[in-house]
């Protein structure tokens, strides 16, 4: 499991140790908003396969196994009252004074707005390229993708394996965003015993990551310390970190291992325990949004 900001740069560091394909790993990157991220690695075909999860589809995910696009086609499927079409005249727009952007703006609005013209234009034009067959085809590809993100993140009794094999095995977190709600989030797909890191340029966030991950009772070995950590020089005679790297100039990490909590009714992390320990984390104050 990997949440990060730095460009792909942590996602392309961890296909590169996760192997060739055939090796049978995958990567799961969870990120904000609706553009998947783009890593660019060559050729992407002989990396481990990577499967991408909004931020708003975790706890959806958590509290009841599904994805929140699954919710939003059920209610409209249920609705008796579909939403109706816009009646007034698209073309003709009211703006006020205060609203009219200024002669120094206008250029720059103009530029962004012939970019997302021409996004939507190319999308459009793809999607009307295509034919029945191969709209189903990517349809079916991509709810295959969700059953196997589902199957690994909150499977089932009977998916359920008694060795936990098929269960994430790591959590990596490295974003510019407040790391304590992405981290107790993320963390409720862990397993017990399993490893996590997470890393942030303030120390206080951390902090405050490590008070609560100690309250809960739910980690153990939890180490904080600075990112140049390093006794010994890299490479002889070239390089030396103590004398010329300023210390914590690289941010913080935390590291530790997931424990089996007394609340938790059992160790393989089923929906219910997921739930139920999802649900605590919003009464006790500790996450305070939905995506």
């Amino acid at each position: 499991l990997l949440t990060e900001s730095y460009a792909g740069l942590i996602s392309k560091a961890v296909l590169e140790r996760l192997g060739h394909r055939s090796c049978g790993s995958r990567l799961i990157n969870f990120h904000h908003g609706t553009s998947t991220p783009v890593i660019d690695v060559s050729p992407l075909g002989d990396y481990s396969p990577i499967y991408y999860v909004q931020f708003e589809d975790v706890t959806s995910l958590l509290l009841t196994g599904k994805f929140a696009r699954e919710h939003r086609e059920e209610i409209l499927l249920d609705s008796p009252h579909r939403k109706k079409p816009r009646t007034e005249d698209p073309g003709i727009e009211t703006i006020t004074a205060e609203d009219a952007p200024s002669q120094s703006e206008k250029p720059l609005q103009r530029a962004e707005d012939d970019v997302g013209n021409q996004r939507k234009k190319r999308q459009n034009g793809k999607y009307c390229a295509m034919t029945p067959e191969i709209r189903q085809k990517r349809q079916e590809e991509k709810q295959k993708q969700w059953n196997e993100i589902r199957r690994i993140l909150c499977p089932t009794e009977s998916q359920l394996s008694s060795g936990l094999e098929d269960r994430p095995d790591c959590l990596i977190v490295a974003t510019k965003f407040y790391p304590v709600e992405i981290t107790l989030l993320l963390m409720q797909f862990l397993p017990p015993g399993r490893p996590f890191v997470v890393h942030s340029h303030i120390l206080s966030t951390l902090v405050d990551l490590y008070n609560i991950l100690k309250r809960r009772g739910s980690c153990t070995q939890l180490q904080l310390h600075d990112t140049w950590l390093r006794p010994i020089q890299v490479l002889p005679n070239r390089t030396h970190p103590v004398m010329k790297m300023t210390s914590g100039g690289g941010g913080f990490v935390l590291r530790g291992y997931t424990v089996q909590r007394l609340e938790d009714p059992d160790a393989h992390l089923t929906r219910s325990t997921m739930r139920a320990s999802t649900k605590q984390l919003f009464d006790e104050g500790l996450i305070s949004y939905s995506k």
